[in-house]
């Protein structure tokens, strides 16, 4: 497309050079199997992404972001969502359905991924954006 390689070019004018490699995205990155894991728990049944990610030691917009790429390719293979699935939101949740179904399973010490509160009489740095 013409205007895409305008684009292009006049980005690489401005910025006097080729554009470097984006340095951001995350520490480490989800191994497949995990991400295929996180994406059948959250269809089958039900997960939110907060609770995956904890479950992970990542965030949760990684494991959305992950899933929803891979959402589809499970779908094609007729892994999609049953009616009357239930609904897993809480860890205390996930080991009483695994207990019901006759399965052991540990969950490590969950790695708190959401900021944590602020104490009282403690101040907060916000910076802006401009």
């Amino acid at each position: 497309m013409p205007w895409a390689a305008a684009r292009d070019h006049r980005l690489y004018l401005d910025r006097g050079a080729a554009r470097r490699k984006a340095s951001g995205g995350t520490p480490w990155r989800l191994p497949f199997e995990a991400i295929v894991a996180a994406a059948c728990c959250h269809i089958r049944l039900a997960m939110p992404y907060r609770l995956l990610g904890e479950l992970l030691g990542t965030h949760e917009s990684t494991i959305s972001l992950a899933a929803r790429r891979i959402i589809p390719l499970l779908a094609a293979h007729g892994i999609t969502a049953q009616p009357g699935r239930p609904r897993i939101a809480t860890t205390a949740r996930l080991l009483a359905h695994a207990r019901a179904a006759g399965v052991t399973i540990e969950i490590p010490a969950i790695r708190q991924t959401s900021p944590a509160r602020k104490e009282p009489g403690k101040a907060t740095t916000r910076h802006a954006l401009n």
